[in-house]
C-alpha cells in the first residue's frame, strides 16, 4: 500500500500482519476453486503484503502462509 487515509494504521506490523491474514482468509476459497478446475492439488503459498511508512521514508513488509483449508494448522 502506497496511499490511503488508513496508511499509518498499516505501517505496524501486528495491523498489517491482521490484514494479510484476513487477506488469506478471504481469497483462500477462491484459488482453492480455480486449483481445483486446474486439477491442481491445494497447497500453501507465502502470502506477502507491503505498506509505506510516510514519516520513514521505508517500506514494512509481513509475509504469512496461510492454512488450504480455514481452521488448518500446520506446524513447523
Amino acid at each position: 500500500m502506497k496511499e490511503g487515509p488508513d496508511l499509518r494504521l498499516f505501517s505496524h506490523p501486528s495491523t498489517l500482519s491482521r490484514l494479510a491474514l484476513w487477506l488469506v482468509d478471504a481469497t483462500r476459497d477462491k484459488w482453492a476453486e480455480k486449483d481445483a478446475k486446474a486439477g491442481k492439488t491445494v497447497k500453501s503459498l507465502p502470502f506477502v503484503v507491503t505498506c509505506l511508512n510516510e514519516d520513514k521514508g521505508t517500506y514494512l513488509v509481513v509475509g504469512v502462509t496461510g492454512a488450504p483449508e480455514f481452521g488448518d494448522v500446520r506446524r513447523k
